[in-house]
């Protein structure tokens, strides 16, 4: 503040930037969404400052890990982190692929050259695809990206091109990235409710969770 000492503003700055540790690792363990929203009630989820505390004076000394330790412990959560992470650092924006009928492995079609920057441009494919001696055909390596891409979204594995593969091909990198986000919030809140022992300040009681229409 103005007309502080600097000890005073180190007081200051030391205290603000503990309140911003402590709620990171509060809405790494439960979630960011306000308990007290109409629209999201959850019974039992209310932050535990006890336990909060506990963990972060556990870690003074290595913050990095009671942030490790708040987070949901399941691949699930792992992997949209990384996906989140890759999609910020190359956020960029990607060629649309052009709606048509069903495109299935070993056809030809002029759709497939903006299917194959797609996924080049997502990183399931190397670059060098770019020059392919077929580039209207649907080749085994086109064919192996689509269905890696199919996988990540959690869609039908099955290296065809239909409307739900198209849809997510489609999805701007900024919609990606929300939909991510999204995907991580829930990932938070459902394991603090179906999974007491997924971090050691969740609760050791099994939880309920209520939603309000």
């Amino acid at each position: 503040r103005d007309g502080a000492s600097p000890d005073q503003a180190a007081a200051c700055f030391d205290l603000h930037l503990s309140s911003l540790y402590l709620r990171a690792l509060e809405e790494l363990l439960h979630g960011r969404v306000p308990t007290t929203q109409p629209e999201w009630v959850a019974e039992g989820l209310i932050s535990e400052r006890a336990a909060l505390s506990m963990l972060a004076a556990a870690s003074l000394a290595d913050p990095a890990m009671a942030m490790h330790r708040a987070r949901p412990a399941v691949p699930e959560y792992e992997w949209l982190r990384q996906q989140y992470r890759q999609l910020r650092l190359h956020p960029g924006e990607w060629q649309a692929v052009p709606p048509g009928a069903l495109l299935r492995p070993r056809a030809d079609s002029p759709r497939i050259p903006a299917l194959r920057e797609r996924l080049v441009s997502g990183g399931y494919l190397p670059a060098t695809s770019r020059q392919s001696e077929a580039p209207n055909h649907y080749d085994a390596e086109l064919e192996q990206a689509l269905r890696q891409f199919q996988l990540s979204q959690w869609l039908k594995v099955d290296g065809v091109l239909g409307p739900d593969t198209l849809s997510a091909l489609n999805r701007s990198p900024s919609q990606r990235l929300l939909q991510l986000r999204l995907n991580l919030e829930r990932l938070r809140w459902l394991e603090a409710w179906r999974s007491p022992s997924a971090g050691p300040a969740r609760a050791s009681r099994p939880r309920r969770l209520r939603f309000s229409s």
